[in-house]
């Protein structure tokens, strides 16, 4: 694993529809039970894109992705997944505050989060956006009992292939791989790890606490912008590691109480997952600075199966 890899932890959630009576299906975007004939070409996932913002054509160029649902990745499945709902914000911020002083390097007092007029959260600049655009999973053992690994990335352009050579464990010889189609600037991604989530069947029943990190570990990436609004992955050697390196403020971070997954099922293409994030707990690794992070993402994330995640060290 590379240094751009470092931690990775997933959502909770909440949200999915009852099941449909026969000749229906499920409208994720209404809520609604829909006949199946009126559900199609809706256009949702046209207007719920990331709109490029930045102006930052090597990693926020989205124009040739935003029709997902009738291209995604089919190499295991062959039908694509349905879309994700998936969406929110990550605030980064640390401890309270009555002034700056005590904050943080690289952070300052300004955020009133009790509507007392005064600032009292350190705040250090840097906010992500969720949008679940594609997502792939994939079950299997190791030696403790079974694992399902989720990744779900910010870029419609991810496909099953390029993800499972960037997780894939490697002996140093292979050339790194470029994750610049799995980000969007200020958009974060997840990876998820369930241990043994077959153990109680699918759906489970009782929702996933976040802080259990023997059954579950969610973990998030954001690649946060300069202050231009510029950054990218370029090729460069840290502490002797080549590796695709971004060049704005890289944040990582493991989701904590109350983030819950409360709905894990199969699904004909990989999975379904709702989840609620609330609080992350992370860090700089390359700035060497650790910063908690507050998020309001939830919704459902679909998954396509990608069997090439099994060469991911997750499965040893």
């Amino acid at each position: 694993m590379t240094a751009t890899r470092l931690l990775f932890v997933l959502p909770s959630a909440l949200f999915a529809c009852n099941p449909c009576p026969e000749g229906y299906e499920a409208n994720h975007e209404t809520e609604e039970c829909v006949e199946k004939n009126a559900s199609q070409d809706t256009g949702s996932m046209d207007t719920n894109e990331p709109t490029d913002t930045d102006d930052t054509t090597d990693t926020s160029d989205t124009s040739d992705t935003s029709d997902t649902s009738d291209t995604a990745d089919t190499s295991d499945t062959g039908t694509p997944a349905q879309s994700s709902t998936l969406r929110g914000d990550v605030n980064v911020n640390a401890s309270g505050c009555n002034s700056t002083e005590d904050c943080p390097d690289g952070f300052t007092c300004t955020l009133d989060t009790n509507g007392d007029g005064i600032n009292d959260t350190c705040d250090d600049g840097n906010s992500g956006s969720v949008h679940a655009a594609k997502a792939f999973s994939y079950l299997d053992y190791n030696t403790t009992g079974a694992v399902l690994l989720v990744y779900v990335a910010s870029n419609s352009n991810a496909t099953c292939d390029d993800v499972a050579a960037y997780f894939a464990e490697t002996d140093g010889s292979q050339p790194p791989v470029d994750p610049t189609d799995f980000f969007i600037n200020d958009y974060c991604n997840f990876l998820i790890k369930f241990e043994n989530p077959s153990t109680s069947g699918f759906p489970w029943v009782t929702p996933i606490d976040a802080n259990d990190y023997t059954q579950l570990l969610l973990t998030t990436q954001c690649p946060f912008s300069l202050s231009d609004g510029s950054g990218s992955f370029d090729l460069s050697s840290i502490n002797g590691q080549n590796d695709y390196y971004w060049t704005g403020s890289w944040y990582t971070a493991v989701a904590a109480f109350p983030t819950v997954v409360s709905t894990l099922e199969e699904t004909e293409n990989g999975h379904m997952i709702t989840v609620d994030i609330e609080n992350l707990r992370g860090q700089y690794p390359l700035e060497n600075r650790e910063a908690n992070a507050s998020s309001s993402a939830s919704g459902t994330i679909y998954t396509e199966t990608c069997s090439g995640l099994e060469s991911s060290p997750f499965f040893d």
